[in-house]
């Protein structure tokens, strides 16, 4: 059924139980590869790289993560590998020159990123990204066969639409990422205020108290850090999510866990970046005022509501299944059978 492989995956940022998007889309690799019969090696620093070379290990493929790592051990891989992928993630530079992306962001950080990214496409065999817009602008310097889209997070289930039982909506992000930051206070800024009567918003998540929005407590619950098995939970009661970003890049995790739980899900244009449905699954503005009505209507749990829930559902299903994310895994490991 399977060919033996042996493959590279490295990422200084990689944690195990994933507690970031990053992480996830690596665990969702790793596991995956690990299923069809594939050796993998996780290094996680360019000293640990070089100790596998020495070792006269040798790779089909080697899946390099994030612009420094992949310059840093580019150079060594190539000799013992087969194959080199740049996981891109999304484009950095676009989203650090974005308001509100990270507090030391900028135009000076955006164009040395831009820089990194470019020798990253053009020193790797192929450059994946789950944005086909981005993966788009890699092509236009190394061409369609060097850049494609990837599914990035792998969805083994995915929930049945029912009645909601919850009343509150759930925020999904800790702050110590930039954009997790500025949409919770976009949230209770401008979106709160001008609710008559808000819905509770449970906020999960690290959050000390000394970073949460001011004046926000009466109407925001922070729930911590949970599990796996609990953020499922909550997800698949919830009225709905809220994903309230103004700023970042590539495909959210957030989004296709709440899509795939059958959660309702209010969001803003770059919470949707990456997706393409061919009918609406979500309920999608920019404009505060319009999330009054947007909330309202979530609230009601109607037949639309319904509707949404599952043409997210199938979306995820079709996009980000196990047999789609393994057909699209076998593209990039050729040796590798699904079969």
């Amino acid at each position: 059924m399977i060919t033996a492989v042996r493959v590279l995956v490295a990422d200084e940022y990689l944690t195990f139980p994933p507690t970031d998007g990053g992480s996830r889309t690596l665990a969702d690799l790793i596991r995956s590869l690990e299923e069809l019969g594939a050796h993998v090696d996780v290094a996680r620093s360019l000293d640990e790289v070089q100790q596998l070379v020495a070792d006269r290990v040798r790779w089909s493929v080697a899946f390099l993560s994030r612009p420094e790592l992949t310059l840093r051990c580019a150079g060594v891989v190539a000799a013992a590998a087969d194959r080199l992928v740049y996981v891109g993630h999304d484009l950095h530079h676009r989203r650090l020159s974005a308001p509100g992306a990270a507090p030391n962001a900028g135009p000076v950080l955006a164009r040395a990123y831009e820089s990194l990214e470019r020798q990253c496409w053009q020193r790797c065999d192929v450059s994946i990204y789950p944005d086909p817009e981005e993966a788009a602008v890699a092509a236009e310097l190394v061409g369609p066969e060097r850049a494609r889209w990837f599914p990035y997070f792998r969805v083994d289930l995915v929930a049945e639409p029912t009645v909601r039982t919850g009343q509150e909506f759930v925020f999904v992000g800790g702050v110590g990422h930039g954009p997790n930051a500025d949409g919770l206070r976009w949230y209770t800024s401008d979106v709160l205020p001008l609710l008559d009567d808000p819905p509770p918003l449970d906020v999960v998540g690290h959050w000390p108290e000394d970073a949460r929005p001011t004046g926000s407590a009466r109407h925001l619950r922070f729930v911590g850090v949970v599990d796996a098995a609990e953020l499922e939970r909550r997800l698949r009661r919830c009225a709905g999510v809220v994903v309230p970003l103004r700023a970042g890049a590539g495909v959210k995790s957030k989004v296709i866990d709440a899509l795939a739980a059958a959660a309702p899900l209010v969001t803003t244009r770059v919470g949707m970046q990456g997706l393409a449905p061919s009918a609406p699954i979500a309920w999608v503005s920019d404009d505060p005022r319009d999330w009054v009505d947007l909330l309202r209507r979530v609230a009601a749990a109607d037949d639309d509501v319904v509707v949404r829930a599952l043409r997210g559902t199938r979306y995820v299903e079709e996009r980000y299944g196990t047999s789609a994310y393994l057909a699209a895994l076998a593209k990039i490991v050729p040796d590798l059978s699904t079969s």
